[in-house]
């Protein structure tokens, strides 16, 4: 599908959607990390301030 999508455009506009795609992907395979991270952090927090003494 990427290749059918880039090959039908212009040259110039083809090295564009090409960066677009790699952008795209790079965000899909980090931001499973970033949530699971500030999910993570959140409970941390929840946790913390629960067994803190008062």
């Amino acid at each position: 599908m990427c290749k059918e999508a880039v090959a039908s455009q212009a040259p110039e506009d083809a090295a564009r959607i090409s960066q677009a795609f790699e952008y795209g992907i790079l965000a899909m395979m980090g931001l499973p990390f970033v949530l699971l991270g500030v999910v993570g952090g959140l409970l941390y927090r929840g946790y913390r301030k629960q067994r803190a003494p008062e």
